[in-house]
């Protein structure tokens, strides 16, 4: 029994070591560097993808200039989703049981 303790204490605290570990990963600098990621690669994709085309269809420059305008559509996109994260309130892990104390 005693051992059982020892093992479930154990894996809570290597819970908790997780939980502080995953709100560290998620700091404004590193939703910046995903953030940059994600353009970078968001604007090859359709870029690249509108090239490929071009070159298969001998168009000039239609399609690479149509993956251009949906690669910045695409940042846009991006760019909304981190100002809403980045304006949502936290979330505290143990709001509800400070409100059933009271």
């Amino acid at each position: 029994m005693n051992m059982e303790n020892q093992n479930r204490t154990g894996i809570q605290s290597a819970g908790n070591k997780l939980r502080k570990w995953t709100r560290m990963a998620s700091s404004p600098a590193q939703s910046g560097i995903s953030f940059g990621y994600q353009t970078a690669g968001g604007m090859m994709v359709f870029a690249g993808m509108g090239y490929l085309l071009d070159q298969k269809l001998n168009r000039d420059y239609l399609f690479t200039l149509s993956g251009v305008f949906l690669g910045f559509l695409y940042i846009l996109y991006e760019a909304w989703k981190l100002v809403k994260a980045t304006n949502q309130p936290e979330k505290h892990e143990n709001s509800s049981d400070v409100s059933e104390r009271k």
